[in-house]
C-alpha cells in the first residue's frame, strides 16, 4: 500500500529539520543505529541542552523516535527519515569512521 502524500506542513517541518547542520549530523549518527542522548551529546561535543533542542525539532518532523529507558532517552530514525533522507543515509552507513565512533558509545552514564 502506498503511503499518503505528505502535507504542506509535514514537508515544511522536514525541510526545517534538515536545514540545520547539527540536525543533519544527528541523522548521520543515528543512521548507524539507536543512540542515547548522552552519546549524541558526547559525539557532537555540544551541550546536552543544545542536542535536546535539536532532537525536539527532529521529533516534531517525525524524523526520530524517542524511547525512554529509566533516566535515559534513546533515539532512532523513523520510517519518515528513511524515506526522505534515503540517499544520504546510504552514504553515511558506508562511512566506516562514523560507524566506529557510534559503535564505541555503549554505556550510558
Amino acid at each position: 500500500m502506498a503511503s499518503p502524500e505528505p502535507s504542506a506542513e509535514q514537508i515544511s517541518r522536514v525541510f526545517k529539520a534538515g536545514s540545520e547542520p547539527v540536525r543533519v549530523r544527528i541523522l548521520a549518527l543515528l543512521s548507524h543505529g539507536e543512540l542515547c542522548v548522552c552519546h549524541l551529546h558526547a559525539l557532537l561535543d555540544l551541550p546536552q541542552s543544545t542536542v535536546s533542542r535539536h532532537l525536539a525539532v527532529l521529533r516534531a518532523a517525525d524524523l526520530v523516535h524517542a524511547r525512554r529507558d529509566g533516566p535515559w532517552v534513546h533515539y532512532r530514525l523513523t520510517a519518515t527519515a528513511e524515506r526522505w533522507f534515503a540517499p544520504a543515509l546510504e552514504g553515511w552507513r558506508r562511512d566506516e569512521g562514523l560507524r566506529r565512533r557510534c559503535c564505541e558509545q555503549k554505556d550510558c552514564g
